[in-house]
């Protein structure tokens, strides 16, 4: 039985590294950075806003296409924007294929950039119909998901630590509740009961801090999402191996394993659809 239980382990740990090594590569999935901008004394007429930064390749066809569809005044506007660049070499980001490469102003002065090539350090760059440009001090987010004010009149932007707690909290309430409940299944399908020793402690508790680890690595380092999983993967199985009744460290590890995988594959689409929905 040990035997069966080390070729099951062995190969689901290389499932799951596999799996989280191929997760930047294909379907570009896991969850994303963004910045969600107010747009505070905004002109009074129509315009177009993007963020600077640092240049990075801009999708010229994308570009292009949407000049071409727009009307004068607005590809006007476009092309004020694609032609900036500040003497810190500062240009426009542009976002990337999926996503529009420019943002006209709205009734509520509201924006979010998103997806990819979301940048840290920015500046936020307005040009009106009338021809007026506006760009901001160069500024820099914490969070991951960032919500941020731009003030036209004095030219910064600031970061609202309030704005955004609530919707991260209500995130992780969502997807660790989802969490749980796919990892109290693939429990009980490994034949562990609660009422053994310290079990149901154990769960709730390991699950508790590895999810607070997992948004902590989230919020505050970008990219950290692969590695972060990697390492509550195996701090998980140290746990249960430890900890878990009855005692046996291959079938413990695999649990984690297992569960791990499991939950990562399941709880994409529920992170996107949560963000979503908090978003909206």
């Amino acid at each position: 039985m040990k035997n069966t239980y080390q070729r099951i382990f062995m190969l689901m740990t290389a499932v799951v590294i596999a799996v989280l090594a191929a997760l930047p590569v294909s379907a570009d999935m896991g969850p994303k950075e963004s910045i969600f901008l107010t747009v505070k004394n905004a002109p009074d007429e129509n315009y177009y806003i993007d963020l600077l930064c640092y240049h990075t390749e801009n999708n010229s066809k994308e570009q292009q296409y949407y000049r071409d569809q727009a009307s004068a005044a607005d590809r006007k506007m476009m092309e004020t924007i694609d032609a900036y660049v500040s003497e810190e070499s500062y240009g426009a980001r542009h976002g990337c294929p999926i996503e529009p490469p420019y943002r006209h102003s709205n009734d509520k002065n509201r924006y979010e950039f998103c997806y990819m090539n979301v940048p840290e350090q920015f500046r936020v760059i307005i040009v009106t119909e009338s021809g007026q440009v506006y760009v901001s001090e160069p500024c820099k987010r914490r969070a991951f998901n960032a919500y941020m004010t731009y003030d036209v009149q004095s030219g910064r932007v600031s970061e609202k630590a309030v704005g955004y707690l609530g919707p991260l909290a209500l995130k992780f309430a969502l997807t660790c509740g989802f969490t749980l409940a796919v990892e109290k299944a693939v429990f009980l399908l490994f034949k562990y009961s609660f009422g053994e020793g310290h079990n149901k402690r154990v769960f709730y508790l390991t699950n508790l801090a590895t999810q607070l680890l997992l948004y902590a690595a989230i919020e505050t380092i970008s990219g950290a999402f692969i590695y972060a999983e990697l390492v509550i993967t195996g701090l998980e199985g140290v746990i249960y191996a430890k900890l878990l009744t009855p005692k046996d460290k291959l079938k413990a590890s695999l649990y984690a394993a297992t569960a791990n995988l499991v939950s990562l594959l399941l709880g994409i689409p529920v992170w996107f659809i949560v963000s979503y929905i908090i978003r909206t």
